[in-house]
């Protein structure tokens, strides 16, 4: 009975509170919105009693969600319910916090519509705050009616939530793949995670690494951290310089460029070819040709 009744407490879809989907899982309890026309009340009216209350509600639900109950035949069995006992169980079906419960009642076809307010808490279906009451002329009168009636339940209003559980990981070495259950959630360092409650299952692997395999239960509101110290793998050393492994009994090869005799040879061929150079250009000098006079004389270039 309970998953039918959770079935048929609809949303409103224009009016659907956004939430982090690690916060508004199903298993928080939401807050019900019912509300319950009798005698000639206009459509309109019911529909804007409901809209005005769910945005009314929802700054003040902590985060809850906030639901309409939306199946007439639903909202005929609780307006059917004569005393609190009925009103908690229904509600206690439900799987809500509480409800805040609208009756609205109008005799004929004209006139006002007598609309009465009531924050009930679930099991018990006590009433929180002593009942409100107001009067709607028309569809486009209720939101400014809804108002006082709202603020007069903010002090009961249901408590909020508690916030989801956080991991967080720490791992002893820098690019390890922390995952959470089968989903990868980023490289450590890593932030903390918010995570729903419930049994997890948490890896963290690193090339040239022994992987890590933890799991664990978190509840509502809980933090936890796990610390890992992730052990080399047998015969894998991890360079310091680069942090790419390299096997025992050896060491990262060094590029050929790199080796000192490649540049000695380099620094060698390059004075070889400096003192030809040399050579060629003395060599090639103009010399001084002799005065008949005997005054030797520099020789002509062009």
């Amino acid at each position: 009975m309970r998953t039918l009744v959770v079935l048929a407490v609809l949303v409103l879809a224009s009016h659907a509170v956004a939430q982090d989907a690690a916060v508004a899982a199903p298993s928080v309890p939401p807050v019900m919105i019912a509300v319950l026309p009798s005698g000639h009340v206009p459509d309109d009216v019911t529909l804007a009693v409901q809209t005005a209350l769910v945005d009314a509600v929802r700054p003040l639900a902590g985060g809850r969600p906030v639901l309409a109950l939306a199946q007439p035949e639903l909202r005929d069995r609780l307006a059917a319910c004569a005393d609190a006992a009925c009103q908690g169980a229904f509600l206690g079906e439900t799987g809500a916090i509480g409800a805040i419960v609208a009756r609205l009642s109008r005799r004929t076809t004209r006139g006002e519509t007598a609309m009465t307010l009531d924050m009930i808490d679930p099991i018990s279906g006590t009433a929180r705050v002593p009942q409100q009451s107001t009067s709607v002329v028309d569809a486009a009168a209720v939101p400014a009616a809804i108002t006082p009636l709202i603020e007069a339940l903010r002090g009961a209003m249901f408590s909020p939530p508690p916030p989801p559980p956080t991991l967080l990981v720490t791992v002893n070495v820098d690019g390890a793949t922390v995952t959470v259950d089968d989903e990868p959630r980023g490289q450590s360092p890593i932030a903390s995670l918010r995570l729903t409650p419930g049994h997890h299952v948490v890896m963290v692997t690193r090339d040239g690494y022994a992987g890590t395999r933890r799991e664990l239960d978190l509840a509502e509101g809980q933090q936890e951290r796990i610390d890992v110290n992730l052990a080399p793998l047998e015969g894998v050393t991890i360079a310091a310089d680069t942090s790419q492994p390299s096997y025992a009994g050896g060491s990262v090869a060094t590029p050929w460029y790199e080796e000192w005799w490649v540049w000695a040879i380099v620094g060698g061929g390059a004075l070889v070819v400096a003192g030809v150079i040399i050579g060629v250009v003395v060599g090639t000098q103009p010399t001084a040709q002799p005065d008949p006079t005997g005054i030797p004389l520099p020789g002509l270039r062009f």
